[in-house]
Order: structure tokens, then sequence, then C-alpha cells
């Protein structure tokens, strides 16, 4: 990742804020400092908010000292997230194992309710 200042690098940069959490969590239990910023592509950088939300072109960091930053990335590495170094305006989106549930979900619906509908409307023909 790309060094936020001299004594800091940035470990992890993440649209998606599970991913973000998951981190943050063996960080804290591994007993490396870390600092929290939300950041987005125009530039403007803040301290993490409380309630956070993840949106298009909003990118949750965490920076450690330079002295932790080699072990910090040996243990990001090995979580199950997807940590690579130049995530796009679109991060945060579902995968597309999710997509296809949300997509089989919706016609299910769809389908219940216009059959939901053809009966109503026959039983009010009758």
């Amino acid at each position: 990742m790309k060094p936020k200042s001299e004594t800091h690098t940035c470990v992890l940069k993440t649209g998606k804020l599970i991913d973000f959490h998951i981190a943050e969590n063996h960080l804290k239990g591994h007993g490396i400092p870390y600092y929290k910023q939300m950041s987005g592509s125009t530039g403007v950088v803040a301290a993490m908010p409380l309630h956070p939300n993840m949106a298009p072109d909003i990118f949750f960091e965490i920076i450690v000292p330079n002295e932790f930053s080699i072990r910090a990335q040996g243990i990001i590495m090995a979580l199950p997230i997807d940590s690579e170094n130049q995530p796009g305006v679109w991060h945060f989106a579902p995968t597309k194992k999710q997509k296809h549930a949300w997509k089989i979900l919706s016609a299910i619906i769809l389908i219940c309710g216009s059959i939901f509908l053809v009966l109503n409307v026959l039983e009010w023909v009758q």
C-alpha cells in the first residue's frame, strides 16, 4: 500500500465495511496500534465516523506506524477478505454469487405476486 506519511503506512483500503471490521479486530487482537479513517477519490479524508456507511467512492482505511506495517500486512493478507491495493469506486458492491441469489429471490417474489394478482382478478371477474 502507499505510505500516508513518513511515519505511517496504509495497510488496508477497502469499500467493504465487513472486511474492514474483520481486519480491525485481528489487528486489535494482535496488539498492533492503528488509526481508522474514511476517504474518497475527491481527496477528502476524515477520521472514522461512529456509524460509517458504504457507498460508491467511499473507502475505509487502516493506518499503522511503519514499525508495525510488515507484521500488520502479514496478518491482513492471511485473512479471508478482499485486500486489493487499489479498490475501485464500486468495491463495496456484492459478489456475483450474492447478486445471483438476489435475482432468484426477486424472481420468486415477482412470480408469487403475479399469481396472487391473477387469482384476485379471476375472483373479481366471477
